[in-house]
């Protein structure tokens, strides 16, 4: 059985979303927190700038494959604190 990761912490929620709404061109109040990224609107060529937008806001690079696999706002969210705290993101 697997448990839910636990919430990630709101800053990095509201980052996330910050990126999101950048790239999608569209007002931050207007991104889902757990829509995935393609049913938002964005395509592969969007989740690549998604990972630069990120990298530099955050100062972390981010792999396009993982955000592909942490696909809504939140799951990115959890990404960021696991590349934060140094741990392996997981699939």
């Amino acid at each position: 059985m697997t448990h839910p990761d636990p919430a990630p912490r709101p800053e990095l929620v509201a980052l996330v979303r910050q990126a999101w709404a950048e790239v999608l061109d569209t007002d931050e109040d207007a991104v889902p927190l757990e829509t995935g990224f393609f049913e938002a609107g964005g395509n592969s060529m969007l989740l690549v700038l998604l990972g630069d937008v990120l990298g530099d806001t955050a100062g972390t690079p981010l792999d396009p494959v993982e955000l592909f696999q942490h696909s809504t706002v939140r799951a990115q969210a959890g990404l960021l604190a696991e590349v934060e705290q140094g741990a392996q993101p997981h699939a």
